[in-house]
Formats: C-alpha cells, structure tokens, sequence
C-alpha cells in the first residue's frame, strides 16, 4: 500500500485545484523554492491522516482556508488517494479514495464519495497501520536532527514509542488498574457474602422456630377437635337418655290415664316431669347443635380471646394509670378542702368583725347626731341674747340644758 495521489483545493496556498500526479511505489522527493508549498503539501497530507488535527475550534479551520490577494475562499478539500493492490485497507478495491472538507462551521469526511465519521476514519486509518498510539508514520523536519541530539535514555524511549511497546506498557497499567478494581470489589463481594451468610443463619433459626411452632399449633388444634367431639359425643349421649325418660314418662303418663284409680295430682305431676324433660331435651339438642357449630367458631374465638386479652391488658394498665391520677386528684381535692375550710373560718371572723364594727359606725352615727343637735341647740341658744338678763343667767342655762 502507498499514497497514489493527492488532490488540494483552497488550503493553505493551493488556491484552485491542484493534482499531483500518481508517486511511486518506493521513495519521492518533492523539491521546490521557497515559498511554493513544500510545507503545505506535508500538511495537507497531515490534515487527511493524522490525528493532530481530528478536533478543530472554527477559528482554527479558517486558518487552514486559503487567503490570497481576493477574499478568503469558503471551503477547502484534501483528496489522499492509496493503492490498496495489496488489500491493507479491508476495503474491495484496488484504489481508495479519502476526503476531508472543512468549512468554518463544519468538518466532513468522505470515503469514495460516501460520508463517513470521524471515529470510522480512525478504525479504517489503524486497520492500515496508521494508529494513533504510534505517529511516527510521518516525521516531520527538525525531528531527525533532534533525534541526534537526543541522550541514550531519550532515545531508548523514542524507540519504544516508535516500536509500539508503549500501547503495550500503558495497557499493562491498565489492566494492573482493573486488576485492583476487580480485588476491591472482590473484597466487598466478599464482606457482603458474608453479611448474606449471616443472614441466612438467621432465617435458618427463624425458619425453624416457625416449623416448631406450626407443630405445636396443628397438635393444640387436633387436641381441641378431640375435646370437642368429646363434648359433642357426650351431649348426643344425654339427649338419648333424656329421649329414653321422656319415653318411659309418655308412657308412664299413658298408663296413669288408662287407670282410673289414680289420682289427678298424679297425673299432673308426671306432665310437669314430662314438660321439664322435653324443656330440657330441647336444651341438650340446642346445646348439641351449638357444639357443632361452634367447632369452627371457637377457632375464631380462641384468636379473638388472644386480642382481647392483649386489649384487656393494656386497658388494665390504663386503668392502674387512671386510678394513679385519681387517687393524686383526691389528694390534691383534700387538701383544697383543707384550705377552703381554713378559707371560710376566716371569712366567718372576718364577718363577726364587720358586724361588730357595724355596730360600732351604728352607735357612732347616734352619738353624732345626738352631740349634733345639742351643737345645733346651743347654737340657738348663742343666737338669742334677748332671752337672758344677763350673761350669768345664760350661763346658768346652759349648763342646766
């Protein structure tokens, strides 16, 4: 496999189309001045093939647009085409044609005139030795004179690279990464394994606790079965028995009415007898019917009776707790009639004390009138100088009043 021919349009400095003819097989040398695009045609060639320049800001891909004395072309294309005689490329065809065309907003590639994507270009390019771990298919200038002035370490490292023991060394690394994933979720496979374990023992011990206790339930059921057939047996028993008096007295009743030397008394006796014994056969067949029936309910029972307990237990303890804060309520009652008594014996002196000064203002207010209407008198008596001779007869008046 060898490049056959290059095609460029607007790249760089190849303004209108330019087609080199088919190289050789062996070595090339392009030669030129200065200037007339040696350098652009080993891009160009690059732009196609090598992975430096896959990804591409706009801005970036409008420097690659040529841009002579006229405006800036709008779009460029590099054509590279192989012989593929030898079938390098897994490709049915002698010739292989790869396109890139760039734009300042798009960046295409074709493969004999069908598009194809970048990471299809990257698979066909490494399918023919061009990988990306190893670009080295192309070495640029200046590379051979750096080569040279390279230390023997650097240039050890140059030829790994070169030689492809690199991908190697980095895949080593990266299966020793995996290598430690895989152990640290081993570790933690290992600790869940365990709680898992763990798990499982008790549920073994759950399980068999639940299997004791399915026993259990299925002997205490057949036990109560037992029991109540037991019963029922022995009322079916008394109700034959009660069916054989009740017999013996229909009998018994007949024969004391066929003869006539018995007494009415007698008579009546042996209906009240027979009267109680059918009383009591209905109640035996009743009772005998409600042990059949009850067969299943009693199931339902003895669950219910388990809640009711449960309920009864904790209204018992409400009931302790209640009775608590009662006998705290009757405490705390007792000693507000404590001091309400207390309250209200003082509320009685206080009464007797307001009575008594009552009393007291009462005999005040007489005392005030009475000394008020002597005042008032004496004051008349100021008022009538006339009255008296002298002022020794007004006294003498005075202290008579």
């Amino acid at each position: 496999m060898h490049i056959k021919q290059v095609l460029i349009e607007g790249f760089k400095s190849y303004k209108d189309q330019s087609l080199k003819d088919d190289f050789s097989p062996k070595i090339n040398c392009v030669v030129g001045a200065n200037g007339s695009g040696k350098s652009n045609f080993f891009h160009a060639i690059r732009f196609v093939l090598n992975d430096a320049f896959i990804n591409m800001r706009g801005d970036e891909r409008l420097q690659l647009l040529h841009e002579g004395a006229g405006h800036r072309v709008s779009s460029a294309w590099v054509e590279v085409v192989f012989d593929n005689s030898d079938g390098r490329f897994p490709i049915d065809r002698n010739e292989v044609r790869l396109r890139r065309t760039i734009t300042a907003k798009k960046d295409d590639y074709t493969l004999d005139k069908k598009h194809i994507n970048k990471s299809e270009v990257s698979s066909l390019l490494e399918s023919a030795g061009f990988s990306k771990s190893n670009p080295y298919y192309i070495v640029q200038q200046g590379k051979i004179t750096a080569m040279a002035a390279m230390s023997d370490p650097q240039r050890m490292e140059l030829l790994k690279e070169i030689g492809g023991t690199r991908v190697y060394e980095e895949r080593r690394r990266e299966s020793l990464r995996i290598l430690a994933e895989a152990d640290s979720r081993g570790a933690q496979i290992k600790g869940m394994l365990s709680e898992i374990e763990d798990k499982l023992k008790e549920l073994d011990a759950e399980r068999a606790e639940l299997a004791e206790y399915t026993a259990l339930d299925r002997r205490k059921r057949c036990l109560q079965y037992t029991l109540y057939d037991k019963e029922l047996a022995k009322a079916q028993s008394d109700l034959e028995k009660l069916e054989k008096e009740a017999s013996r007295l229909r009998a018994s009743a007949g024969a004391a009415a066929d003869d006539g030397g018995r007494s009415a008394a007698e008579l009546k006796e042996l209906e009240r007898g027979l009267r109680a014994l059918e009383a009591e056969a209905g109640v035996a067949a009743g009772q005998a019917k409600d042990l059949q029936a009850s067969t299943a309910r009693k199931k339902e029972l003895a669950l219910s009776r388990s809640r009711l307990e449960g309920e009864r237990e904790d209204l018992a303890g409400r009931l302790r707790r209640e009775e608590l804060r009662a006998a705290g309520a009757g405490r705390e009652l007792e000693g507000v009639r404590a001091r309400r008594g207390a309250e209200e014996a003082k509320l009685e002196q206080l009464k007797s004390a307001a009575a008594a000064a009552a009393e007291a203002h009462a005999a005040l207010q007489a005392r005030l009138g009475e000394l008020e209407s002597r005042r008032a008198a004496l004051y008349r008596k100021q008022g009538a100088p006339a009255a008296y001779g002298s002022r020794e007869e007004r006294d003498a008046a005075l202290r008579k009043e």
